[in-house]
């Protein structure tokens, strides 16, 4: 990591523990309304950036409250997903498991 990646996470994390980010923090949490926004069946207990465009002036609708299940699932790589529900997303799209290209 470079020294100015390393500032800039730095200066992240001391964002993280200012007042003004535990605000932001309390907005994204009560319009939850104690329900993950991504699977709504957990409870959130953390505050996922869908963008970093503009960290430390981010506008709420760029903020998730997530429970940890989710916060887990959406940093892993596309290779890495696994469905919340197992087989949930065969049963409403259908598997394209094993097909080749061009095959229904």
């Amino acid at each position: 990591m470079s020294s100015e990646q390393q500032t800039w996470w730095d200066r992240y994390h001391e964002y993280l523990k200012s007042p003004e980010w535990y605000a932001l923090r309390e907005r994204v949490m009560r319009r939850a309304d104690g329900f993950c926004e991504i699977c709504a069946l957990g409870q959130p207990t953390q505050v996922h950036h869908t963008t970093y465009k503009h960290v430390f002036h981010e506008f709420i609708w760029e903020l998730r409250a997530v429970c940890d299940r989710c916060h887990a699932r959406l940093h892993r790589t596309p290779t890495e997903q696994k469905p919340l529900v197992p087989g949930l997303g065969d049963r409403m799209f259908g598997s394209a498991r094993g097909r080749k290209e061009g095959e229904a």
